[in-house]
């Protein structure tokens, strides 16, 4: 009987070890994971900068061209080749 009670003991014993590796692993996946999101969030906000930057150099190299061609008259700005 009291063999019976230490095998149960054991085997459950056995059981929560188990279990104690399976949550280790599944806590070390999800610090890997959310190290990989923190790191993809970091260059997600640079490359979010990196276009907000292209896109004010395009919006004022355009506002340039626009008032180029608002300035220049269309006989100013076409050249006669020589034949």
């Amino acid at each position: 009987r009291m063999k019976e009670e230490m095998d149960g003991a054991q085997a459950e014993l056995n059981a929560l070890k188990r279990t104690e590796e399976d949550l280790k692993k599944g806590h070390q996946k999800l610090e890997e994971m959310v190290t990989r999101l923190d790191q993809e969030v970091a260059e997600v906000g640079k490359n979010i900068e990196l276009l907000k930057k292209k896109d004010e150099e395009l919006s004022s190299a355009l506002e340039k061209m626009e008032n180029q061609s608002e300035n220049n008259d269309i006989d100013e700005v076409i050249i006669p080749t020589a034949q």
